[in-house]
């Protein structure tokens, strides 16, 4: 029985590229961000992006999602910093498994905690309730949220930008 809360369809993927080689990896991560993520975009969420950006204020991407596939969406945006779940390789091929702790949930907090610097505001932009724990320590939490508030979002105050 599939657990709803455990990630598995992370897991899924990682056995699909199981024995495939890195090369291999990164120009279906390549395609995938071309032809899946890019025509897709959160367009209030990428004017959010530049508006940071063109005030030279610190961008860091931190995601649940594969560093193989988020460094491309990253260097066409001209974000600099992406923390996020790796692809373990070994000798060029992909294990099958994570390489370290996946970026998720509280994993997410522990990440966000050892690269936040001190004394700084830290906006945080989601749109899933994954990121809870994060979007509860954070100065100001948003929540992108498709056609309607979610409720989950309204049950907790957080600030809600509606995009359709």
């Amino acid at each position: 029985m599939l657990a709803p809360n455990n990630n598995w369809h992370k897991r899924m993927i990682l056995k699909q590229l199981q024995g495939a080689t890195k090369q291999q990896c990164d120009t279906w991560a390549r395609d995938y961000f071309l032809q899946e993520l890019l025509p897709n975009i959160v367009t209030p969420a990428v004017e959010k992006l530049k508006m940071h950006l063109v005030k030279n204020e610190r961008v860091c991407i931190l995601s649940g999602g594969y560093g193989i596939y988020i460094k491309y969406f990253a260097e066409y945006f001209g974000v600099k910093e992406i923390y996020c779940s790796e692809i373990d390789f070994n000798n060029g091929v992909c294990t099958g498994k994570m390489d370290g702790m996946d970026c998720m949930k509280q994993n997410k907090v522990t990440r966000f905690s050892q690269i936040q610097t001190e004394n700084s505001k830290v906006i945080f932009y989601t749109d899933s309730p994954s990121d809870i724990p994060l979007l509860e320590i954070v100065d100001q939490p948003i929540v992108f949220s498709k056609n309607a508030p979610q409720k989950w979002a309204t049950q907790r105050n957080y600030k809600q930008i509606v995009w359709k």
